[in-house]
């Protein structure tokens, strides 16, 4: 038998090394009371769906042609002006911003995986929220994956690079990714993930910790961020395509969640103890003969 080595370690996914790093504070929080499931549960309808996303994922990647021609050349509206404003000047500086793009969307694409597995089913010991997170995780990456895949696929939009591919030796051309632009892949993704982690915490609360969940919520969004502004630095995406990323990671890992289970209104802080307080205005006697308006909380 051999002993694991830091060697051993350094071949893990980053994200897996994350997950194995949180676990002890994960499992180190206090419970203060049992988490269950109170929102609608994952319907066969939606694993339908997550089926279908998912197969046009894959037939997506599968068919994106090896290079041909593009049908959508150059940018519009700011594209050009911020693209040349943004843009890294070598290709090194390119590949080191690409690097970080990676880097960031793998860790907003991944942390939903924390939350599932350290958080849900560890610390809190619920199999049925870990399980429900799960399939609406799945359901979000499907839905971006196929969204952006096909969307990449129909437009075929060049990327910026791409102009310059016939005056000098960028490694990136000639490849299938050519004219893939439009929508931003890895920023959908990226985003999908941020708006997960954001709704998964708002509302279940996972920390025990709301100031917590929000500093983490707002550290997905600019890791989210990041990964997109890096893909223009590095020249792989106009402002547009990455702009357009971030509409569908806020529909699917947002909207579409909210509206088939959550709900777009932020429930009572059972978990905390802190009840909720309905405001209303109503009418307020003011002096002698005189009424006005006033804010009125009501507990429940």
């Amino acid at each position: 038998m051999r002993l694991a080595t830091p060697e051993d370690a350094s071949r893990l996914p980053h994200w897996m090394l994350l997950v194995l790093l949180l676990a002890p504070a994960g499992t180190a929080l206090a419970q203060e009371a049992p988490l269950g499931w109170d929102y609608p549960k994952f319907r066969k309808e939606e694993a339908a769906a997550t089926v279908v996303f998912g197969i046009g994922t894959f037939v997506a990647e599968v068919v994106q042609p090896t290079v041909g021609e593009g049908r959508w050349r150059g940018g519009f509206l700011f594209d050009d002006t911020l693209q040349d404003a943004l843009r890294a000047r070598s290709e090194e500086g390119q590949e080191r911003a690409l690097s970080v793009s990676n880097t960031l969307w793998r860790a907003t694409m991944f942390y939903p995986l924390v939350d599932v597995w350290v958080l849900a089913l560890g610390a809190h010991g619920s199999s049925e929220v870990a399980a429900q997170m799960l399939l609406i995780d799945l359901q979000a990456f499907a839905f971006t994956g196929s969204v952006t895949l096909i969307g990449q696929l129909v437009t075929r939009r060049d990327r910026p690079y791409v102009e310059r591919c016939a005056t000098t030796n960028l490694t990136a051309c000639g490849t299938k990714r050519d004219h893939t632009s439009f929508p931003s892949g890895h920023t959908g993704a990226a985003m999908t993930g941020a708006m997960l982690t954001c709704l998964h915490h708002r509302r279940l609360n996972l920390l025990n910790n709301r100031a917590a969940s929000n500093l983490l919520c707002g550290a997905a969004v600019t890791a989210a961020v990041g990964t997109g502004v890096m893909r223009i630095v590095g020249d792989r995406h106009f402002t547009t395509d990455v702009l357009a990323g971030f509409a569908v990671g806020v529909l699917s890992g947002y909207v579409i969640p909210a509206w088939l289970h959550y709900g777009f209104s932020q429930p009572a802080d059972s978990r905390s103890g802190r009840p909720r307080v309905r405001w209303s205005v109503a009418p307020q006697p003011m002096g002698v003969g005189g009424v006005g308006l006033g804010l009125v909380g009501i507990l429940p």
